[in-house]
């Protein structure tokens, strides 16, 4: 029962959170973002993510740039 009275509480505050203002929807989003805090998942993602960065190959940013103008043209 306590599952279904979460799952109650989450579509309440989903459906509150889509009747605020556009303003309020971004001052809650830094609010929540602020208050997230680390989880191991996330630090250990960030980790890897700096690992692939230092040991798998790159694209220049040129490069990058030419693609886009391709894959946005056909």
């Amino acid at each position: 029962m306590a599952m279904f009275a979460a799952v109650t509480k989450l579509a309440e505050i989903k459906e509150a959170i889509l009747q605020l203002d556009p303003k309020e929807q971004q001052v809650l989003r830094f609010w929540l973002d602020e208050n997230a805090g680390e989880t191991p998942e996330m630090l250990a993602a960030l980790d890897e993510g700096i690992r692939s960065l230092a040991n798998e190959p790159t694209v220049p940013i040129e490069d990058v740039r030419e693609k886009i103008k391709v894959w946005t043209t056909r």
